[in-house]
C-alpha cells in the first residue's frame, strides 16, 4: 500500500508530461482538457481510453496538461493524436491545427453560479461588490459567466472582482473556503457534486448554454481509423462500460455535430487568437 501511495505523484506527472516523452511504439495519445484535477481525469476518462484502445486495436495513453493554455499550445503543436476538449478549443483546433471532429458529447456547457446556502445572495445582481471565482479567461466557463454578469450590469474590475481558478472544481468550492462569495463551475460538475459541496452550496443562476465537449482526431490518423472510431463512439452509450462512463463523467453520450454548430463557436475563439 505504501509503495502504491508513493507512486501516485509520479503517475500524475506522467499524465501532464509532454506527449513526446511518453509515446510508445504504436501508441495513440488521447489528450483530455484539464477541466478537473488530474486524478479526476483518470477516474472519469480511463473507460473511454480503454474503449478506444479496444476498438482501434492499439494502446492509448491518457494525457492532459498543467492548465488550459498549455493544453491549447500542445494541441497547436499537434502533440495529441486525439483530443477531448472544450467546444471553442475544438473549433480553433479544427480551423488552425489540423484536427477533425469525430463526435461531440450530448451534454451542453453552462456556467453555474454557486454561493453558500447560508449566504444572503439570491440572484446575480446581489453579487455587486463581491468576489467571484471562475476558471481562467480563455475558458468557455469564463466567457459564459462574464457574459451573464455583464447583462446584469456587473463588470470585472468595476463593481465585481474576478478571482481566477486553475480548474472548474476549484471554483466550485471557493465559497466554502472563503476565497470568494460565489464560485462558477459547469452545470455538469454541479450535477456530479456530492458531500459538503452539495450540502452547503446553493445554485443562484445559470448562463446560456453552448455545445459540450468535442472529441477530435489529428489529420495523421488514417481515415479508416477515424470512421471506425466514430462508429464505435456513437454506440458506446449502449455498452456496459459506456453506461458507467457516462454516468460517472456526466457527458450523457456522443453524437454527430455539423459545420454550422462548429462555425457558431468562432466568436469564442477570439480570446485565443487576438494579440495582447
Amino acid at each position: 500500500m505504501g509503495s502504491r501511495v508513493r507512486n501516485i505523484p509520479f503517475l500524475l506527472w506522467l499524465l501532464v508530461a509532454a506527449p513526446t516523452l511518453l509515446r510508445a511504439e504504436g501508441e495513440i495519445t488521447l489528450g483530455v482538457l484539464p477541466y478537473v484535477t488530474a486524478g479526476q481525469l483518470v477516474e472519469y476518462h480511463t473507460p473511454l481510453k480503454n474503449y478506444i484502445a479496444e476498438n482501434l486495436g492499439r494502446p492509448v495513453a491518457l494525457i492532459t496538461a498543467p492548465d488550459f493554455l498549455d493544453f491549447v499550445e500542445r494541441t497547436s503543436k499537434s502533440e495529441y493524436d486525439l483530443i477531448l476538449t472544450a467546444p471553442h478549443f475544438a473549433r480553433l483546433a479544427e480551423r488552425r491545427d489540423g484536427y477533425q471532429v469525430v463526435v461531440r458529447s450530448q451534454n451542453e456547457i453552462q456556467a453555474a453560479f454557486l454561493v453558500r446556502k447560508d449566504s444572503n445572495i439570491q440572484r446575480l445582481e446581489d453579487l455587486k461588490g463581491k468576489r467571484i471565482m471562475v476558471a481562467q479567461p480563455i475558458s468557455m466557463m469564463y466567457q459564459l459567466s462574464i457574459g451573464a454578469l455583464e447583462k446584469k450590469g456587473l463588470v470585472p474590475g468595476k463593481n465585481i472582482t474576478i478571482v481566477e481558478a486553475r480548474t472548474n472544481n476549484n471554483a466550485l468550492s471557493a465559497p466554502l473556503r472563503n476565497e470568494a462569495e460565489a464560485g462558477v463551475t459547469g452545470i455538469l460538475l454541479w450535477g456530479l457534486a456530492t458531500g459538503e459541496n452539495k450540502e452547503q452550496l446553493r445554485l443562484i443562476a445559470t448562463s446560456p448554454s453552448m455545445p459540450g465537449f468535442v472529441l477530435m482526431a489529428h489529420k495523421r490518423i488514417p481515415k479508416k481509423d477515424v470512421d471506425k472510431l466514430r462508429k464505435a463512439l456513437l454506440s458506446f452509450r449502449t455498452t456496459p462500460p459506456g453506461e458507467a462512463y457516462f454516468a460517472a463523467s456526466g457527458l450523457k453520450g456522443f453524437a454527430l455535430t455539423d459545420s454550422a454548430t462548429m462555425s457558431s463557436l468562432d466568436p469564442y475563439t477570439r480570446v485565443l487568437t487576438q494579440k495582447h
